[in-house]
């Protein structure tokens, strides 16, 4: 925050504390008609460039100051978790963590009820003093320099905020001119009558885009940034014998803030993604409305499938179908099963209803972020299914001639289903493979 001119930190400050009641809590059907699809203008959109296009007649200004204000709340609060996440990981690099509680409790064991001290139990080690002496200085200097480095990443994470906060504080520095005591909001009106708003020309509809472009790239790295810290103070409590998976701080910070962090960085993330695409004269911008689940499914099998051959030699073939629940499972008081069998999809099946031709399962969602999710997935059914067979072929050949093949032109996959599933609340998407699956404890 000392990054900051007193004005903008005083900004910051009242941003922060009221971003909890002010941030705005969007669904993706709100944030896709936010613009309303106006055109304040008679140009034809038909095969046209828009960046030769005015651009006022693609965003609103009541959309862009929405946006930027939610943008420049969010900022702030994501400022505010940096800045906690970094005083936790100073406070556990000194050794004022959790576990300080530990060597009290286990002090305070040693007295009775009485009040008296227990007399302590010195046991002899037999082992060599200057070889553990060693190692254990070792593995200190270690600790220290993983702490070092998570916390010179927490704080240029914090200054990073800090910078893109003011990108927008010079566009909205509404929050500077209210006084301290005054508890009221700003509102969007308000926001309005701020000069790059009110004028809203065509070089400023610019100037804001790019602001939201410098967000989004300054960003980019955010999350793996904050996986490195994460990763390293784990690192850094194994050493020191201090690791517990289950602990709420398991790595010596936080669990929830970091997930609330990596959270809002996503709706940043989708907010400037909106506003740019808006201004590429996108109808919804970012959000695809009542897309169609079957297309956005066959790109990601096409792209998991590339990866699976490129990476493996060869790919099982991936079969889709579209659901409706049966009739007479919708009469039944029942649940529907969390994760249906293949058998649920064969005649007299829960799932044996086809989708009509012509009719479509759609949905309104983030495309790139549902598409990222199913490529995981079956990439995942795609090689598993691979590595199964080829480690049956190999069993097999160790059988006969005690040998080894590598070569995964022979194989006889197994096919992976992918099935969607039309709900009355819900669309389900159900990958079914034949891979080497998980263990009870997986």
């Amino acid at each position: 925050m000392n990054r900051l001119p007193p004005a903008a930190r005083r900004a910051l400050a009242m941003d922060i504390s009221r971003s909890n009641d002010a941030i705005t809590r969007w669904s993706l059907r709100s944030l896709a008609n936010i613009n309303h699809g106006e055109n304040n203008d008679d140009t034809d959109r038909t095969n046209t460039n828009p960046t030769t296009l005015n651009l006022k007649a693609f965003v609103r200004k009541e959309a862009a100051a929405a946006l930027l204000n939610d943008v420049k709340l969010r900022l702030a609060k994501q400022h505010d978790r940096c800045h906690r996440l970094l005083q936790e990981a100073q406070s556990t690099s000194l050794g004022i963590d959790e576990d300080n509680g530990d060597a009290e409790q286990s002090n305070n064991q040693n007295e009775n009820q009485n009040g008296k001290k227990r007399p302590r139990i010195i046991r002899a080690v037999h082992a060599n003093w200057n070889t553990n002496a060693s190692h254990a200085s070792k593995q200190r200097e270690i600790a220290s320099q993983l702490s070092s480095d998570a916390i010179s990443s927490l704080s240029n994470l914090e200054a990073m905020h800090a910078d893109t906060y003011r990108l927008v504080y010079d566009l909205l520095p509404l929050s500077s001119s209210v006084n301290d005591d005054d508890n009221t909001d700003s509102s969007i009106p308000d926001i309005l009558n701020v000069p790059i708003l009110n004028r809203f020309s065509s070089a400023d509809q610019i100037l804001i885009k790019s602001v939201f472009e410098q967000i989004r790239s300054r960003h980019a790295q955010t999350v793996e940034s904050m996986a490195d810290v994460v990763i390293a103070l784990r690192r850094r409590r194994r050493l020191l014998g201090k690791y517990n998976p289950s602990a709420k701080k398991a790595c010596g910070l936080d669990r929830p803030l970091i997930d609330s962090f990596l959270r809002n960085r996503l709706v940043v993330q989708l907010l400037c993604d909106h506003y740019v695409a808006l201004c590429r004269d996108k109808y919804h911008g970012g959000i695809a409305v009542d897309c169609d689940v079957m297309d956005v499914l066959e790109d990601a099998v096409l792209e998991a499938s590339h990866v699976c051959d490129a990476n493996l030699g060869v790919a099982p073939e991936v079969y889709m179908s579209a659901h409706v629940v049966s009739p007479s499972l919708l009469e039944e008081a029942g649940t529907l099963p969390s994760i249906p069998s293949p058998a649920d999809f064969e005649a007299g099946g829960k799932y044996e209803g086809k989708v009509p031709d012509g009719q479509i399962v759609s949905l309104t969602l983030v495309r790139p972020w549902v598409h990222h999710a199913l490529v995981e997935v079956l990439k995942n059914a795609a090689s598993t299914s691979v590595k199964k067979m080829q480690k049956l072929q190999n069993s097999q050949i160790k059988k006969s001639n005690g040998g080894s093949n590598n070569d995964t032109s022979m194989l006889h996959l197994p096919p992976v289903h992918v099935r969607v599933i039309d709900e009355p609340t819900q669309v389900r998407i159900c990958v079914i493979d034949r891979g080497v699956g998980l263990s009870d404890d997986e």
